[in-house]
């Protein structure tokens, strides 16, 4: 399994935007960065899921749909989802904004490809990936609530994908050995200015009386109470050494499942604070 360990990936720094403008809460402008990371699914069988984006617009909300602004600069910027990973994100932005409130975002990936750990490749290239809409008019994000741009001030905003809900195979009982593939984006838009972040570690008996590191292992961040891995908030994988993160929580109570089939572990009314990293560390048996 691929993890590679990045820094910094494709930074941008914009220094306009294009479209329509407006003004807005006092007038000026502010800044809005927005960095991707990834939510990987059937972890153990991904070997890189590639995606190309080739337009980012944002709405302004006190305007109509002529308020969408393209933003200057974010072209063909191809990312690899698996180099984002346990708190690693990509600045893909950092656009400068009429000061108001965006609740709207549209993201348009024009390429994709998922390449499989038993060598099989889906692509748009080779017709067995297929895209929704995003690659025309955009994938509609909405950012509940509006994020506020204020003059002279950089807000930003995490744009997380979930490969567990995104990518689906046909048929949907084999998938390393689909015929196709379908993408149909699933992106958890958060405001990083008021969340926080769950990090840890899974770990496992190693035999001899101690701990050995979970490779591998899909992390389900629930509901409390909520025992089922589809009603997850978010997801992501551990690494090599059973490290996790996941980003952009809500304030608010959560249980945290890690699953290697056939073991799994759970840690029960974890707390996350906005603007801190809760630690929770996970035995699975």
């Amino acid at each position: 399994m691929k993890n590679a360990i990045v820094a910094s990936l494709f930074a941008l720094a914009v220094a306009s935007c294009g479209g329509g403008g407006g003004g807005g809460s006092g007038g000026g402008s502010g800044h809005l960065r927005i960095s991707m990371t990834d939510a990987p699914f059937a972890h153990d069988i991904v070997a890189s899921a590639r995606i190309k984006v080739s337009a980012i617009r944002v709405h302004h909300d006190a305007q109509s749909d002529s308020g969408f602004m393209t933003l200057a600069g974010v072209t063909d910027l191809e990312l690899d989802l698996l180099d984002l990973q346990n708190g690693l994100t990509a600045e893909l932005v950092n656009a400068s904004l009429p000061a108001g409130t965006y609740g709207q975002i549209r993201l348009v990936v024009e390429e994709a490809t998922l390449e499989l750990t038993n060598g099989n490749i889906y692509s748009t290239g080779l017709g067995n990936l297929t895209l929704t809409s995003t690659g025309t008019s955009g994938l509609k994000l909405f950012v509940d609530p509006p994020i506020e741009v204020t003059s002279g001030v950089t807000s930003s905003l995490l744009l997380d994908f979930d490969l567990a809900k995104s990518f689906h195979a046909i048929p949907a009982n084999d998938a390393l050995n689909a015929t196709k593939y379908h993408l149909m984006p699933v992106v958890r838009v958060t405001n990083q200015t008021t969340t926080g972040e769950i990090r840890g570690t899974i770990t496992e008996d190693d035999g001899a009386g101690g701990q050995a590191a979970v490779e591998a292992a899909t992390i389900h961040i629930l509901p409390p109470g909520e025992t089922d891995p589809a009603n997850s908030v978010a997801t992501t994988g551990s690494d090599v050494d059973g490290h996790y993160a996941v980003l952009g929580l809500a304030a608010g109570s959560f249980d945290v499942l890690a699953i290697k089939d056939p073991k799994q572990g759970s840690v029960l009314g974890v707390d996350v604070v906005a603007g801190n990293a809760t630690t929770v560390d996970v035995v699975i048996e």
